[in-house]
């Protein structure tokens, strides 16, 4: 990480302008932008002169006039990260151990003379001088991670603690270390993470679409259910299951029609525990759409319904009528 501190600008300052019968002065524009939290600090001859923040320049201050340079320091506290790569047991994966410290300069005059612009990379010189850091990850994987975060906040706090950090014209305290995990770790781990989860919702998916289906051919396996669902659903309105319950019962007694028929035509039909005549017109008005006459003339078409449970009994290839009682009585 790239961070200029503390001083921030340095320039050189040319010979200031003279005036006639009047004290020289310096044009202000010479002089670099001093941000918020900034000093300047002017070089007059050997000496570094501190110009106190606060006060405004009117280009006439001696140290101003005979300033040879100008520094600009910035005196705000900033904490700064020191980076350091350390091998892991695999020569493809580094582990970045970032440190973070807490600096703040003492003496602007000492470090504008030192020209000290860029810290972090004393901070990283710091660190390499521990010649165990460097066998620190030699033993541990990148998948280890979270073990070589522990054993790098023990050893370079103890590093610190036995060595101190010292920079003239700053104060300089450790913070906080840690070990950055590696994109491609990150990006491994994000798409086993991602293919677990998609799995799970895949089989919760399937899982309920088991449940729907079985619920479904429940419902399937019976016309009345069947036909009331795709009502719900918008996918059948009632006249069409109207129209269809009529067709099948028109269809039945077609087939019931059919086989008192032959009945007939054999000489079985007197011995139908029913009028078979009359049974025989009020299935065919109902297969002819006409059933509203018949019903009211109190024909009982119940017999029809009767025939239908005891065709068992009946031996369509002969056409002979069985008796079955028992049957005949339900």
């Amino acid at each position: 990480m790239s961070v200029q501190f503390p001083v921030l600008e340095e320039r050189s300052l040319g010979r200031a302008e003279s005036r006639l019968f009047r004290p020289a002065k310096r044009r202000l524009s010479d002089l670099p932008a001093r941000p918020p939290g900034s000093v300047y600090v002017f070089q007059v001859g050997q000496r570094y002169k501190l110009y106190q923040d606060g006060a405004h320049l009117r280009g006439t201050e001696g140290d101003l006039v005979d300033a040879m340079s100008v520094s600009v320091v910035q005196t705000r506290p900033l904490e700064i990260a020191a980076d350091l790569a350390i091998p892991s047991a695999s020569a493809a994966d580094d582990f970045t151990v970032r440190s973070w410290f807490w600096c703040e300069v003492t003496s602007p005059t000492t470090v504008a003379e030192r020209g000290l612009r860029d810290v972090p990379a004393q901070l990283v010189n710091f660190l390499r001088r521990d010649v165990g850091m460097q066998k620190l990850g030699t033993s541990v994987s990148i998948n280890d991670i979270n073990e070589m975060r522990v054993r790098a906040d023990a050893r370079v706090r103890a590093f610190c603690e036995v060595r101190q950090l010292e920079i003239p014209g700053m104060s300089v305290q450790l913070t906080s270390v840690e070990v950055l995990t590696p994109d491609t770790l990150r990006s491994h781990h994000t798409k086993m993470r991602d293919t677990v989860w998609a799995a799970e919702i895949s089989g919760a998916l399937s899982q309920h679409e088991d449940s729907e289906i079985q619920r479904l051919a429940a419902y399937l396996g019976q016309p009345e259910y069947a036909a009331a669902l795709a009502t719900v659903r918008d996918k059948m309105n009632l006249a069409q299951i109207v129209e269809g319950a009529y067709a099948d019962r028109r269809t039945r007694d077609a087939n019931i029609l059919e086989l008192l028929k032959l009945l007939e035509k054999n000489g079985q039909l007197d011995r139908i525990p029913v009028d078979g005549r009359r049974l025989v017109d009020a299935l065919s008005n109902r297969v002819a759409g006409i059933e509203t006459l018949t019903l009211a003339e109190g024909v009982d078409t119940s017999g029809a319904d009767k025939v239908a449970a005891a065709g068992p009994a009946i031996d369509a290839k002969e056409a002979r009528f069985v008796p079955d009682e028992d049957r005949l009585a339900e």
